[in-house]
Protein backbone atom coordinates (compact mmCIF):
# COMPACT_ATOMS: atom_id res chain seq x y z
CA UNK A 1 0.00 0.00 0.00
CA UNK A 2 1.21 3.46 -1.16
CA UNK A 3 0.91 6.00 1.54
CA UNK A 4 -1.03 8.92 0.71
CA UNK A 5 -2.21 12.63 1.86
CA UNK A 6 -4.84 15.54 0.82
CA UNK A 7 -5.22 19.18 1.35
CA UNK A 8 -7.82 21.24 1.83
CA UNK A 9 -6.83 24.73 1.37
CA UNK A 10 -8.71 27.69 -1.08
CA UNK A 11 -6.93 30.19 -3.21
CA UNK A 12 -5.79 33.28 -0.79
CA UNK A 13 -8.18 36.21 -0.82
CA UNK A 14 -8.41 39.62 0.63
CA UNK A 15 -10.86 40.06 3.34
CA UNK A 16 -10.01 44.11 2.45
CA UNK A 17 -13.47 45.54 0.57
CA UNK A 18 -12.86 46.29 -3.04
CA UNK A 19 -11.30 50.40 -4.44
CA UNK A 20 -10.93 51.44 -7.43
CA UNK A 21 -7.60 50.71 -9.42
CA UNK A 22 -4.51 52.41 -8.94
CA UNK A 23 -1.55 52.98 -11.30
CA UNK A 24 1.27 52.59 -8.96
CA UNK A 25 5.09 51.39 -8.81
CA UNK A 26 4.92 49.91 -5.49
CA UNK A 27 4.44 46.19 -5.71
CA UNK A 28 0.53 44.81 -5.22
CA UNK A 29 -0.15 43.99 -2.01
CA UNK A 30 -0.02 40.26 -0.89
CA UNK A 31 -3.14 39.04 0.23
CA UNK A 32 -4.10 37.76 3.67
CA UNK A 33 -3.70 34.00 4.10
CA UNK A 34 -7.56 32.46 5.17
CA UNK A 35 -7.26 30.01 7.82
CA UNK A 36 -6.80 26.43 6.78
CA UNK A 37 -8.90 25.27 9.42
CA UNK A 38 -12.57 26.18 9.55
CA UNK A 39 -15.65 25.03 11.73
CA UNK A 40 -16.38 22.55 8.87
CA UNK A 41 -13.09 20.44 9.56
CA UNK A 42 -13.97 17.58 12.21
CA UNK A 43 -11.52 16.27 14.87
CA UNK A 44 -10.17 13.16 15.13
CA UNK A 45 -8.92 10.93 18.13
CA UNK A 46 -7.28 8.03 17.23
CA UNK A 47 -5.26 5.55 20.07
CA UNK A 48 -2.26 7.43 19.19
CA UNK A 49 -2.97 10.50 17.65
CA UNK A 50 -4.98 13.61 17.49
CA UNK A 51 -5.95 15.24 13.78
CA UNK A 52 -8.73 17.59 11.58
CA UNK A 53 -9.86 16.40 8.61
CA UNK A 54 -12.64 18.05 6.40
CA UNK A 55 -16.43 17.48 7.20
CA UNK A 56 -16.96 16.16 4.32
CA UNK A 57 -15.40 13.11 4.79
CA UNK A 58 -16.66 9.98 6.63
CA UNK A 59 -15.30 6.76 8.84
CA UNK A 60 -14.88 3.93 6.53
CA UNK A 61 -13.64 0.07 7.71
CA UNK A 62 -9.94 -0.49 6.29
CA UNK A 63 -7.89 -3.69 7.79
CA UNK A 64 -5.39 -1.78 10.11
CA UNK A 65 -5.35 2.13 11.05
CA UNK A 66 -8.10 4.96 10.66
CA UNK A 67 -9.73 5.45 7.06
CA UNK A 68 -12.28 8.28 5.63
CA UNK A 69 -13.79 8.29 2.11
CA UNK A 70 -15.13 12.07 0.45
CA UNK A 71 -17.53 10.70 -1.77
CA UNK A 72 -18.59 13.20 -3.58
CA UNK A 73 -14.81 14.76 -4.50
CA UNK A 74 -13.89 11.32 -4.60
CA UNK A 75 -10.81 11.31 -2.27
CA UNK A 76 -9.35 9.49 0.34
CA UNK A 77 -7.56 9.44 3.45
CA UNK A 78 -5.99 6.82 5.61
CA UNK A 79 -3.66 7.54 9.24
CA UNK A 80 -1.62 4.13 10.46
CA UNK A 81 0.59 4.37 13.73
CA UNK A 82 4.61 3.72 13.08
CA UNK A 83 7.34 2.83 14.93
CA UNK A 84 11.37 3.07 14.70
CA UNK A 85 13.94 2.18 16.99
CA UNK A 86 15.81 6.32 16.72
CA UNK A 87 18.72 5.35 19.33
CA UNK A 88 21.18 8.83 19.05
CA UNK A 89 19.40 10.14 16.36
CA UNK A 90 16.89 13.23 16.62
CA UNK A 91 13.30 13.14 15.90
CA UNK A 92 13.91 14.74 12.44
CA UNK A 93 17.08 12.16 11.19
CA UNK A 94 14.52 9.22 12.28
CA UNK A 95 12.29 10.48 10.72
CA UNK A 96 14.05 11.06 7.37
CA UNK A 97 15.12 6.89 7.97
CA UNK A 98 11.45 6.12 8.15
CA UNK A 99 10.36 8.11 5.32
CA UNK A 100 12.85 6.30 3.26
CA UNK A 101 11.97 3.28 3.75
CA UNK A 102 8.23 4.10 3.39
CA UNK A 103 9.10 5.86 -0.06
CA UNK A 104 11.14 2.73 -1.53
CA UNK A 105 8.68 0.07 -0.47
CA UNK A 106 5.75 2.99 -2.73
CA UNK A 107 8.41 2.22 -5.52
CA UNK A 108 8.23 -1.21 -4.92
CA UNK A 109 4.22 -1.50 -5.63
CA UNK A 110 2.73 -1.85 -8.73
CA UNK A 111 1.43 1.60 -9.43
CA UNK A 112 3.47 2.56 -12.17
CA UNK A 113 3.84 5.90 -9.80
CA UNK A 114 7.09 8.66 -9.91
CA UNK A 115 7.68 9.63 -6.74
CA UNK A 116 8.34 13.74 -6.51
CA UNK A 117 10.98 15.07 -3.78
CA UNK A 118 10.11 14.88 0.08
CA UNK A 119 8.98 18.06 0.93
CA UNK A 120 10.22 19.06 4.84
CA UNK A 121 7.49 21.02 7.54
CA UNK A 122 6.86 21.02 11.26
CA UNK A 123 9.04 21.55 14.01
CA UNK A 124 12.17 19.61 15.03
CA UNK A 125 10.41 18.62 18.27
CA UNK A 126 7.09 17.01 15.87
CA UNK A 127 8.59 16.89 11.81
CA UNK A 128 6.71 16.16 8.63
CA UNK A 129 8.00 14.89 5.59
CA UNK A 130 5.75 14.46 2.53
CA UNK A 131 5.83 13.99 -1.03
CA UNK A 132 3.50 13.72 -4.18
CA UNK A 133 2.86 10.15 -5.95
CA UNK A 134 1.90 10.10 -9.62
CA UNK A 135 0.37 7.71 -11.02
CA UNK A 136 -1.74 6.87 -13.89
CA UNK A 137 -5.43 6.76 -12.87
CA UNK A 138 -4.81 8.72 -9.61
CA UNK A 139 -3.01 11.83 -7.49
CA UNK A 140 -1.43 10.42 -3.78
CA UNK A 141 0.55 12.52 -1.50
CA UNK A 142 1.90 10.27 1.23
CA UNK A 143 2.98 12.11 4.79
CA UNK A 144 4.65 11.26 8.21
CA UNK A 145 4.93 13.30 11.10
CA UNK A 146 7.12 11.87 13.46
CA UNK A 147 7.91 12.53 17.37
CA UNK A 148 10.91 10.77 20.02
CA UNK A 149 9.59 8.87 22.70
CA UNK A 150 11.41 8.79 25.87
CA UNK A 151 11.79 5.09 25.45
CA UNK A 152 14.13 6.43 22.41
CA UNK A 153 10.99 5.45 19.90
CA UNK A 154 10.47 7.40 16.97
CA UNK A 155 6.70 7.57 17.24
CA UNK A 156 5.06 8.71 13.56
CA UNK A 157 1.57 8.50 11.75
CA UNK A 158 1.53 8.14 8.10
CA UNK A 159 -1.03 9.72 6.14
CA UNK A 160 -2.00 8.28 3.02
CA UNK A 161 -4.06 10.47 0.84
CA UNK A 162 -5.66 9.75 -2.44
CA UNK A 163 -7.52 12.02 -5.15
CA UNK A 164 -9.83 10.39 -8.39
CA UNK A 165 -7.90 13.14 -10.89
CA UNK A 166 -4.54 12.00 -11.93
CA UNK A 167 -4.12 15.38 -12.35
CA UNK A 168 -5.11 17.25 -9.05
CA UNK A 169 -2.97 20.35 -8.64
CA UNK A 170 -3.75 21.07 -4.93
CA UNK A 171 -3.07 17.66 -3.10
CA UNK A 172 0.21 18.19 -1.71
CA UNK A 173 -1.00 21.67 0.24
CA UNK A 174 -4.07 20.00 0.59
CA UNK A 175 -2.28 16.86 2.28
CA UNK A 176 -0.09 19.61 4.49
CA UNK A 177 -2.48 21.22 5.69
CA UNK A 178 -3.86 18.30 7.11
CA UNK A 179 -0.15 16.60 8.41
CA UNK A 180 -0.06 19.82 10.48
CA UNK A 181 -3.32 19.66 12.21
CA UNK A 182 -1.38 16.20 13.91
CA UNK A 183 -0.33 15.98 17.36
CA UNK A 184 1.24 12.76 18.66
CA UNK A 185 0.46 10.94 22.12
CA UNK A 186 1.65 8.85 24.11
CA UNK A 187 0.55 5.11 24.55
CA UNK A 188 -2.88 4.78 26.50
CA UNK A 189 -3.41 8.74 26.91
CA UNK A 190 -6.94 9.49 27.47
CA UNK A 191 -8.21 12.18 25.02
CA UNK A 192 -9.22 15.45 26.84
CA UNK A 193 -12.63 15.84 25.00
CA UNK A 194 -15.37 13.40 24.90
CA UNK A 195 -16.51 11.91 21.09
CA UNK A 196 -20.04 13.48 19.88
CA UNK A 197 -22.54 11.99 20.80
CA UNK A 198 -24.02 8.96 18.33
CA UNK A 199 -20.44 8.96 16.51
CA UNK A 200 -18.83 5.13 16.64
CA UNK A 201 -16.26 6.68 19.31
CA UNK A 202 -19.20 7.65 21.72
CA UNK A 203 -19.66 3.58 22.18
CA UNK A 204 -18.17 1.61 24.68
CA UNK A 205 -15.25 -0.86 23.18
CA UNK A 206 -16.71 -3.34 25.54
CA UNK A 207 -19.72 -4.11 27.58
CA UNK A 208 -19.91 -6.93 30.18
CA UNK A 209 -23.03 -8.02 31.64
CA UNK A 210 -23.60 -8.48 34.88
CA UNK A 211 -23.45 -12.55 34.54
CA UNK A 212 -20.56 -12.09 32.44
CA UNK A 213 -18.47 -9.86 35.26
CA UNK A 214 -19.64 -12.39 37.87
CA UNK A 215 -18.01 -15.14 36.25
CA UNK A 216 -15.02 -13.25 34.77
CA UNK A 217 -14.38 -12.28 38.65
CA UNK A 218 -14.87 -16.45 39.42
CA UNK A 219 -12.46 -17.41 36.68
CA UNK A 220 -9.44 -14.46 37.48
CA UNK A 221 -7.20 -13.78 40.27
CA UNK A 222 -5.76 -10.47 41.53
CA UNK A 223 -3.31 -8.95 38.87
CA UNK A 224 -4.34 -11.23 35.65
CA UNK A 225 -5.69 -9.59 32.73
CA UNK A 226 -8.47 -10.52 30.30
CA UNK A 227 -7.70 -10.44 27.38
CA UNK A 228 -10.44 -10.34 24.07
CA UNK A 229 -9.11 -10.38 20.87
CA UNK A 230 -11.18 -11.02 17.50
CA UNK A 231 -9.77 -13.34 14.63
CA UNK A 232 -11.06 -13.14 10.38
CA UNK A 233 -11.16 -15.93 8.16
CA UNK A 234 -12.84 -14.73 4.85
CA UNK A 235 -16.22 -13.54 6.22
CA UNK A 236 -16.21 -15.47 9.45
CA UNK A 237 -15.10 -13.78 12.85
CA UNK A 238 -13.90 -15.95 15.97
CA UNK A 239 -13.50 -14.44 19.20
CA UNK A 240 -10.58 -14.51 21.98
CA UNK A 241 -11.20 -14.41 25.25
CA UNK A 242 -8.59 -15.31 27.78
CA UNK A 243 -6.59 -14.67 30.72
CA UNK A 244 -2.78 -13.53 31.47
CA UNK A 245 -0.73 -11.48 33.29
CA UNK A 246 1.93 -9.89 31.10
CA UNK A 247 0.80 -7.25 28.90
CA UNK A 248 3.12 -6.18 26.11
CA UNK A 249 3.23 -2.28 24.94
CA UNK A 250 1.57 -2.77 22.07
CA UNK A 251 -2.06 -3.50 23.33
CA UNK A 252 -4.52 -1.06 24.88
CA UNK A 253 -5.62 -1.77 28.45
CA UNK A 254 -9.46 -0.68 29.77
CA UNK A 255 -10.76 -1.12 33.45
CA UNK A 256 -14.35 -2.43 33.51
CA UNK A 257 -15.87 -2.15 37.10
CA UNK A 258 -12.46 -3.48 38.36
CA UNK A 259 -11.10 -6.26 35.52
CA UNK A 260 -8.22 -5.10 33.72
CA UNK A 261 -8.67 -5.78 30.11
CA UNK A 262 -5.93 -6.05 27.27
CA UNK A 263 -7.19 -5.42 23.98
CA UNK A 264 -5.28 -6.33 20.31
CA UNK A 265 -4.95 -2.95 18.69
CA UNK A 266 -6.07 -4.32 15.29
CA UNK A 267 -9.16 -5.92 17.09
CA UNK A 268 -10.66 -2.64 18.32
CA UNK A 269 -12.09 -0.84 15.47
CA UNK A 270 -14.38 -4.00 15.33
CA UNK A 271 -14.88 -4.59 18.74
CA UNK A 272 -16.14 -1.17 19.71
CA UNK A 273 -19.78 -1.58 21.09
CA UNK A 274 -19.79 -5.26 21.44
CA UNK A 275 -21.48 -6.54 24.62
CA UNK A 276 -19.96 -10.33 26.21
CA UNK A 277 -22.69 -12.55 27.87
CA UNK A 278 -22.35 -15.77 29.97
CA UNK A 279 -24.50 -18.68 29.38
CA UNK A 280 -24.33 -20.74 32.16
CA UNK A 281 -23.29 -24.38 29.89
CA UNK A 282 -22.70 -22.71 27.08
CA UNK A 283 -19.53 -19.79 27.45
CA UNK A 284 -19.22 -16.73 26.72
CA UNK A 285 -21.07 -15.07 24.06
CA UNK A 286 -20.52 -11.99 22.13
CA UNK A 287 -22.86 -9.76 20.40
CA UNK A 288 -21.12 -7.41 17.77
CA UNK A 289 -23.26 -4.68 16.17
CA UNK A 290 -20.36 -4.63 13.40
CA UNK A 291 -20.54 -8.19 12.12
CA UNK A 292 -23.74 -9.28 10.59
Amino acid sequence: MVGIALAFTTNCKSNDPPTKTKTTSRAPKKCKEQPRLKKTWNRIDGDFFEARIPASFHEVKVEQGRGYRDEGAHRRVHFSHLELPAGRMSAGQALEKLTKGVRKKADADKLKAKLGPTQKAGTRQLPIRYYLVQAKDRTLVQGLVGQKTKQGKLHAVLVIYEDGAPDATSTLSDCRAILETISLKEKGEASPTPAPSGSAEALPILTFTPVALAEIKKQTRPGETVWVGVKRQGAEVSYLLDVGERVPDDVKVIEIDGISVAIDRKSLAILRGTTIHFVPDAGFDFKNPNVK
